[in-house]
């Protein structure tokens, strides 16, 4: 079979967040599979840190016509671990200092979609599903409706990553943009309140719909965290399938990542965490190894509760702990933590950016991972926090209740963390209380850490799962 993965970021080229893991360890696991999977990014700027330029291979090249806009295409190949990956070319649009966070973010990825089109008719491709993930190719469908009429019509898988990002314009962009007719909007396909809305549009489109856990189907189908589209999404209830994210566990693996100072597994764990946790408190000029550490690696963003992580970090500190952010957003959130970081040098370091090396040591070290998220559809780095034998500090909602088992004390053979049960700072300095009181009590602190280190997400359910899901559309 083979598969077309649409998608704004894809590890280890263009990263931001979780989504570029998903891309490339689903695709991963597809290969695995026999299957044959493309994934379509922009070229970034990032891309280019990753690789020479030399190594790519012009694929394609022609014009892309947007209405009045006519703009050279260029399309490079690169084969990575067995994935072929496709980056679309165009300097003005990607070759910019971040993925995202521009105010005619709309008009890059219009750009991408009718690329992605002009790419399919002009190598004369075919694929047996096109998965696209979040709203950059919701419009796909629409703008290959006039091929498909002459040529055999695609199947289309589209992901919710993220709800709250919908991507929306004035009407005058359909057309301005993407050369699609006023009717898409006036019969309703596009309009949402008013405005057009790629998310929307991919809902309404394409075939079949996944989220990235069963919880958050739940939740978003009922109203919760739905961002205004559950109307939308009754509609196609029938065709939602909640499917848990994994990591990729050859990938994140204490026994054998190169990154630590010291490999481990459930036997040793404890000794292996030392040693990590000695070299980042040295690293980065904290003292007194012998607090708890609790980490953050994560997008700074209103979603992932970062304003109440930034209300407790005093709190933290005072109690006793050191404290490590990594990730990098939202400029006022940045600047917060920039600001705290000025305040509590020795017991608190924050990276505005991203560092995989980095990462990995962070989730090694720490005792406790930070995730107050107000909602959050799957979230990743509660995967791999458990992976490396960290407690998640979460709120239960989304994919954090389906993966995380808050301790209550009357369950420490099956805890993995701790659950925040109102999004509140007192609800929060209660769970760090208790994160307080479980450090204090070896025994039971390095029984929940085992815990941590048994629990099992890897890909390879979840991507049978999307495997079925792709053979029930083909045949």
């Amino acid at each position: 079979m083979k598969v077309l993965m649409v998608a704004s970021e894809a590890f280890p080229f263009a990263k931001s967040g979780g989504l570029a893991d998903v891309l490339f360890s689903l695709s991963s696991k597809l290969v695995e599979r026999r299957q044959k999977v493309t994934i379509v990014i922009p070229l970034y700027q990032e891309v280019l840190r990753h690789i020479s330029f030399e190594a790519l291979e012009l694929f394609a090249s022609f014009e892309v016509q947007m209405s009045w806009r006519k703009k050279r295409c260029d399309v490079y190949r690169l084969e990575y671990k067995r994935i072929t990956y496709l980056f679309i070319d165009q300097e003005s649009y990607f070759m910019r200092d971040k993925l995202y966070g521009y105010d005619d973010d709309i008009e890059r990825f219009s750009f991408f979609t009718m690329a992605i089109k002009g790419l399919i008719i002009n190598k004369n491709l075919h694929f047996d599903i096109i998965h696209i993930h979040d709203w950059h190719g919701g419009m796909l469908p629409l703008v290959m409706r006039d091929y498909e009429v002459r040529k055999k019509k695609f199947k289309y898988v589209f992901t919710i990553h993220n709800i709250a990002y919908q991507g929306i314009c004035a009407k005058e962009k359909l057309g301005d943009y993407l050369n699609l007719d006023d009717y898409y909007f006036d019969s309703g396909v596009v309009r949402f309140n008013g405005e057009v809305n790629f998310m929307k549009a991919a809902l309404v489109t394409c075939d079949k719909i996944t989220t990235v856990s069963l919880n958050y189907a739940k939740e978003i189908l009922n109203g919760k965290y739905d961002y205004g589209l559950q109307p939308i999404l009754k509609m196609r209830e029938k065709d939602i399938v909640g499917i848990l994210n994994g990591i990729d566990y050859k990938y994140y693996n204490p026994k054998s990542d190169h990154l630590l100072p010291l490999n481990y597994g459930l036997g040793d764990f404890a000794l292996g965490k030392k040693r990590a946790k000695a070299e980042i408190i040295k690293k980065f000029g904290l003292k007194d190894e012998e607090r708890p550490l609790f980490a953050i690696v994560t997008r700074l963003t209103f979603q992932k509760g970062i304003e109440l992580v930034n209300d407790v970090i005093p709190t933290l500190v005072k109690t006793g702990a050191n404290v490590i952010v990594l990730g990098t957003g939202e400029y006022n959130l940045e600047n917060q933590l920039s600001f705290l970081y000025h305040e509590h040098p020795e017991h608190l370091y924050v990276h505005i950016g991203f560092d995989e090396d980095e990462a990995h040591l962070i989730y090694a070290a720490s005792d406790f991972f930070l995730m107050p998220s107000l909602f959050e559809p799957c979230g990743i780095g509660q995967l791999i926090a458990l992976r490396y034998g960290a407690l998640p500090i979460v709120r239960p909602v989304g994919g954090l209740a389906d993966t995380v088992i808050g301790y209550t004390g009357l369950n420490p053979n099956t805890a993995n963390g701790l659950y925040i049960y109102h999004y509140s700072l007192s609800a929060f300095e209660s769970a760090i209380g208790m994160a307080f009181n479980l450090y204090k009590n070896k025994t039971l602190f390095k029984k929940l850490s085992k815990n941590a280190l048994k629990a099992r997400f890897d890909w390879k359910i979840s991507a049978n799962k999307y495997l079925e899901l792709y053979r029930l559309l083909v045949n």
